[in-house]
């Protein structure tokens, strides 16, 4: 999307927002970090949506952009917490060994759901 594409884009988006048919603007990223820093700093969004979870930490927009979205005041959804329910399936020995150390049970999903939950930058989690 151009430059231009994009001013419209939100343009009408604007308009939405101005006339109530939508509340919050945000963007879901699949792309690099440095792409992620230059969309948060090109408007004034209320939320963005990406995915994160233990394993993915330094992968698209990763920490780094959490703590960046975070410090600009954009509201963070994360997608994809459990990995297409890799993390809760196929957890490798090693750290099933750490997790076994811990006095309370747990399983693989619930680790890894409260990891994402406990990042302060994160104000949603969705997961199917």
């Amino acid at each position: 999307m151009g430059n231009g594409q994009a001013a419209e884009s939100l343009e009408a988006l604007e308009r939405a927002r101005a006339d109530g048919r939508i509340r919050h603007i945000g963007f879901s990223f699949h792309g690099s970090p440095d792409a992620f820093k230059t969309i948060v700093d090109g408007y004034d969004w209320a939320c963005c949506l990406v995915q994160c979870n233990f394993i993915d930490q330094e992968f698209q927009a990763g920490i780094v952009g959490l703590r960046y979205a975070a410090s600009q005041r954009v509201g963070i959804a994360v997608m994809e917490p459990l990995r297409g329910g890799m993390l809760a399936t196929r957890v490798p020995e090693p750290v099933r060994a750490i997790w076994a150390r811990y006095p309370e049970p747990r399983t693989p999903a619930e680790w890894a759901l409260r990891w994402v939950w406990n990042r302060p930058e994160v104000t949603t989690v969705l997961s199917a």
